[in-house]
């Protein structure tokens, strides 16, 4: 099928170009988008006929990054003003309009696809040794754009809502670090969305993560780093700009771990020094011997000999407590 208009005009295509060096994951981000897209639209029309205008906003920025992230240039420009506009009946225009020009871009988009190299990508299997990283990512082009960038280096995990988020992290191996963006939708079975504001404060503390969103605001900027953002980035992130961003935060997150292992283990060392009579550097020996014949971490067999003390200590707390309620008695 041919097209009416310049394909200039609804893709763009210098975006599109650094794409091809992956053929395949390049029809992975595509695909997504002309698969994903009808049900946004749809959605977009039934929050409208609800008058549900929060719904209307949420599915309008939606779309917005899904056409920015695979430079569906043409749907961006009506997408922009729409969340912004309250009319109904221009809302109801707007999205006339992308449903029209959805069937324009989807001919493009193929157009493009023919003009990729057919042949087979090499593919292979993740090793033990790379990094887990969680994408919590509920737009299908948006997952499939961190997929073409990190997905040669890395371990990703898919969620598409914050309550797979959390049962990832549960897990016994969870990731070294998470891309979360904020605007996420509801879960299956679940009433209420859940937020990407709400995942970065249920697991902070537990490791590092990275916003990756389409708001440019300084209020969504200081409220992610409030609620424990390492890093913001808005979307679609430049595939060099995002991995040096998760490099760095990788490599801040390990200096932090070291930092608390030593602090742990000098403690442990203490504890040692003081109730066995040791030398630092006999304390030192005896935990690495421990650990290496308890095939442990040197920081979990310090743990444990904190932990010890600090029952031993409770116990001899509750012991004067006892002590002082039996003189009270006589």
């Amino acid at each position: 099928m041919s097209l009416d208009v310049d394909p200039d005009d609804l893709l763009d295509q210098a975006y599109l170009q650094r794409f091809k060096s992956k053929p395949a994951r390049c029809r992975d981000l595509i695909q997504a988008f002309l698969d994903s897209t009808p049900s946004i639209l749809h959605q977009l029309r039934q929050a409208l006929q609800r008058h549900d205008q929060e719904e209307f906003r949420q599915m309008s920025h939606a779309l917005y990054g899904a056409t920015e992230t695979v430079g569906a240039r043409a749907m961006k420009g009506i997408c922009l003003p729409l969340s912004r506009n309250p009319d109904f009946a221009q809302q109801q225009a707007g999205i006339d309009a992308l449903e029209s020009q959805f069937q324009e871009t989807r001919t493009a988009f193929l157009e493009f696809l023919r003009t990729l190299p057919i042949e087979a990508e090499s593919s292979f299997p993740a090793t033990t040794t790379q990094r887990r990283v969680l994408l919590v990512e509920d737009n299908p082009p948006a997952r499939e754009l961190l997929h073409f960038a990190l997905g040669d280096d890395y371990q990703l995990l898919d969620a598409d809502h914050g309550h797979a988020a959390l049962a990832l992290c549960a897990e016994d191996s969870p990731p070294d670090v998470a891309i979360v963006d904020l605007n996420l939708g509801y879960a299956p079975s679940q009433d209420v969305a859940f937020s990407g504001l709400e995942v970065l404060r249920r697991l902070r503390g537990t490791l590092p993560m990275i916003v990756l969103t389409v708001d440019r605001s300084r209020h969504s900027i200081q409220a992610a780093a409030q609620a424990g953002a390492w890093a913001y980035l808005v979307k679609p992130p430049d595939p060099d700009t995002l991995r040096a961003t998760l490099e760095a935060v990788l490599a801040r997150a390990a200096e932090a771990d070291y930092r608390a292992t030593q602090r742990t283990i000098d403690r442990a060392i203490g504890i040692l020094m003081g109730t066995l009579h040791l030398s630092d550097e006999e304390a030192r020996r005896l935990i690495k011997h421990y650990a290496a014949v308890r095939r442990r971490k040197a920081v979990e067999v310090a743990e444990q000999i904190i932990q010890a003390q600090e029952f031993q200590n409770r116990l001899v707390q509750a012991a004067r407590q006892l002590r002082m309620l039996d003189l009270s008695e006589t």
